[in-house]
């Protein structure tokens, strides 16, 4: 779908905290992704530290509950065409 829009619209787009299932595994990566005006994924992230905080004892954010995290970063080099 961001694919298309991307291709539609002559944009780059920037899709951030998309859900992502890898595998047919329970959880899903935090991903984002980013796509070129001819619909090409150029780079794709997922989230590498997941939020987990306690706050006292009565509220709990825990991502890795239903995240996956992964074990290495990912980088894209910047072109120089216009």
């Amino acid at each position: 779908m961001l694919c298309a829009k991307a291709r539609e619209s002559h944009v780059y787009i920037l899709g951030d905290s998309l859900a992502e299932r890898v595998n047919k595994t329970e959880k899903v990566f935090n991903t984002s992704v980013l796509i070129d005006p001819s619909g090409r994924i150029l780079a794709k992230y997922r989230k590498i530290h997941l939020f987990d905080v306690e706050i006292g004892q009565q509220l709990a954010l825990k991502e890795s509950e239903f995240l996956s995290m992964v074990t290495r970063s990912s980088s894209l080099r910047r072109s120089t065409a216009q």
